[in-house]
This record gives structure tokens, sequence and C-alpha cells, in this order.
């Protein structure tokens, strides 16, 4: 509880919040994979104006992907983000189950667990560099960047985040820290 309501107090109101389509959030926790969301907002924003639809994005040119994804570093990520566009245009729609999704291209355990608890009804749990920090400190472990692997954290998160309104808890729980727990200061 005490979770939401500081989380409701620093909500960030994010466009792929409340994407137009699916297939926008995926490509958004995508993006989002080791990279700031302030930095995301104008590429994220670039690119589904221009690519709305997979096969738009799954048939643009290559170096057009790359030019939009070069501030971001992630120059590289395009031809992920190209083939994920790709595979959905076949698929027709964006799956809703955790192996599936880790089974697109360039979707990985922390895209697929975010796409869950953000963008579907169904329960998932959210371990970003920020909520592993809250809760390294809050538990007294150390943190260091792989310890959102380790079994105890992803345990200890499952058990916080509640059956319930799970999406909701995600949401503020990843604000509170993004906005709170800050690398300097704990």
């Amino acid at each position: 509880e005490c979770i939401i309501t500081e989380g409701s107090k620093h909500y960030q109101a994010f466009p792929w919040r409340t994407p137009e389509q699916k297939w926008h959030g995926l490509l958004a926790e995508m993006l989002l994979q080791r990279t700031r969301a302030s930095s995301v907002v104008p590429i994220y924003e670039k690119l589904i104006k221009i690519y709305p639809y997979p096969e738009d994005l799954a048939f643009a040119p290559i170096n057009n992907l790359e030019d939009i994804l070069y501030p971001l570093g992630l120059k590289w990520r395009s031809i992920y983000v190209q083939a994920l566009a790709a595979s959905l245009t076949v698929l027709g729609n964006v799956p809703e189950k955790l192996n599936a999704l880790t089974a697109l291209p360039g979707i990985g355990q922390y895209a697929a667990n975010a796409y869950l608890a953000f963008h579907t009804t169904k329960r998932s749990i959210m371990i970003d560099s920020n909520t592993a920090r809250f809760v390294c400190r809050y538990t007294g472990n150390k943190y260091h960047g792989e310890i959102r692997r380790k079994k105890w954290l992803i345990e200890y998160i499952d058990r916080l985040t509640p059956r319930k309104d799970a999406q909701r808890f995600n949401q503020c729980f990843l604000d509170f820290t993004m906005r709170v727990c800050l690398p300097k200061n704990p």
C-alpha cells in the first residue's frame, strides 16, 4: 500500500504507458533495456509516428532505423527492432505468455516481464536496476549490476508484488524507485 501511495506521487506519464497498439508497448520495453526512460521518449515517439504498424517497420530501410536509434547509442539494436517487427507481422499480434515473448527477436527476460507487467492484465514482477537497488538497500544487501538475476531478489519482489492490481503496483514501484532511490542517493 505504501509503495502505491508513494509511487502515485511520482507517476511518470510516459507515452508507452497508454499505447495506441499493443506492439508499441513491446517496442518501448525493448528500447528501455539498459536505457534511461527520458532518453527513450523522443525516439519511441518518432518510431511509432513513422512506423505505426509492425509491417511498416519490418520493411523499413535498415539505415533509417539506425539513424533513429543512433542518439540512444543503440544503432546496433536496429536489426533486432526490425526482426521483432517482422515476427509480429507474421504472428499478427503480441503474445501474452512469457516463453512466447522471449522467443521473439530482441526480447529477453526483462523486456518480456516488463511487457507483461505493464501492458497486460497478467501478474508479472518488474525488476530493473532501480527496484533492485531499492530492495538491496531495504534488506541491507550489497547492490551490483547482476543482482537482479539472483534468486533471493526475484523471490523477494515476487512476494512484494500483490496478486491483485499488480500492474498499478509495478508502475508505482518503478516510478518511486526511479525518482527516489538513485544510485548516489541512499
